[in-house]
């Protein structure tokens, strides 16, 4: 990268070599700029002034040389970059860790909806050294008023026009991306599908964003935000362990009658020999053999689940390397 050249550099000024003042020609403003080359590095840090007083304009220009060699000598970034940025190196090297084996194509995707989506509108042009405590204490409330959440439990609100278009068109890019995944050419929406879908988001409330589904987004906002203190982007104090007050949703445990009823009811839905056909009637199985098998393993399974917790993607991924075999006092097997 030259350091001086290019047809709309103007009024240059040398300073002392590696540093020079000057005004562009493509811009209609008279501001003047200064250019810091990095030592020991062919790179150059163009920095805006915001004055067009040349002695304000000089003295802030040696400012800027300074703190470029104070950066080099402390290790801190020399660039400025936005968050938008850092969550795409953070993300490759997620991806990086799916290839190896340590986490699933599908989590990939989870996070990569959540960066750019939702952290990509809240901060995605913001310089990642300037993100501080206020805006990683805010996001719960943007997430609220911003989203749309799945389930009315969590509440409810109306949404004005302008967020009711954004979530129209969030849902429509879902569904062209999903079609073109599946390998069937997106179809474009019409603008009366569109008004059609605005109207709906207008006329009912629409539910509000889960605290668990904020939680789990600034779990990736916290991971960028380290990620960007080791790579010396931005320094330690902006570490955010600390989540802001959210509601820990917990559902309703089965009361004693109720998993006795389940119990018994899935026992006798094993050894029954009919099943209900599409329209309810009872038929007889084709294949009782087969048909016990499957019976009996999704009657384990939830068992498992309502015994253990375990959400439905964790009993999908049970294997039985993960069951340890166990005894009682007396020796005999569990």
């Amino acid at each position: 990268m030259a350091p001086d050249t290019g047809k709309f550099v103007i009024d240059k000024e040398v300073l002392k070599p590696g540093l020079i003042l000057f005004r562009r020609s493509d811009v209609q403003h008279r501001n003047w700029y200064c250019r810091v080359k990095v030592p020991k590095e062919d790179r150059y840090k163009t920095v805006s002034l915001k004055t067009e007083n040349i002695n304000d304009a000089r003295a802030m220009a040696w400012e800027q040389e300074t703190e470029v060699r104070y950066a080099i000598k402390h290790g801190v970034a020399v660039f400025n970059r936005p968050f938008r940025e850092v969550g795409k190196e953070w993300l490759a090297k997620q991806k990086a860790r799916a290839k190896r084996g340590e986490i699933t194509a599908k989590r990939i995707d989870t996070l990569t909806n959540i960066i750019e989506g939702p952290l990509n509108e809240y901060i995605g042009s913001v310089q990642v050294h300037l993100i501080g405590d206020e805006r990683w204490g805010s996001y719960p409330v943007w997430r609220r008023e911003n989203g749309e959440g799945r389930m009315e439990r969590n509440g409810s609100r109306m949404v004005t026009r302008e967020i009711a278009e954004k979530l129209v068109a969030a849902e429509f890019g879902r569904r062209q991306k999903a079609s073109a995944t599946q390998g069937i050419r997106p179809k474009k929406p019409t603008p009366e599908q569109i008004a059609e879908a605005i109207a709906e988001k207008l006329a009912k409330p629409v539910p509000y964003v889960s605290d668990d589904t904020i939680r789990g987004e600034m779990k990736v906002f916290g991971a960028i935000m380290n990620f960007a203190i080791k790579q010396r982007y931005v320094p330690a104090s902006l570490r955010f362990e600390a989540f802001p007050a959210l509601k820990v949703n917990r559902r309703e445990e089965f009361t004693p009658e109720e998993y006795r009823k389940l119990y018994s009811a899935g026992r006798a839905w094993v050894k029954a020999k009919t099943a209900k056909d599409e329209n309810g009637k009872e038929v007889k199985t084709p294949n009782r053999t087969n048909a016990v098998w499957y019976r009996t393993m999704v009657y384990n399974l939830i068992l498992i689940a309502c015994n253990t917790g375990m959400r439905p993607p964790e009993l999908r991924n049970l294997r039985w390397r993960d069951i340890t075999p166990a005894k009682d006092c007396t020796g005999a097997r569990l």
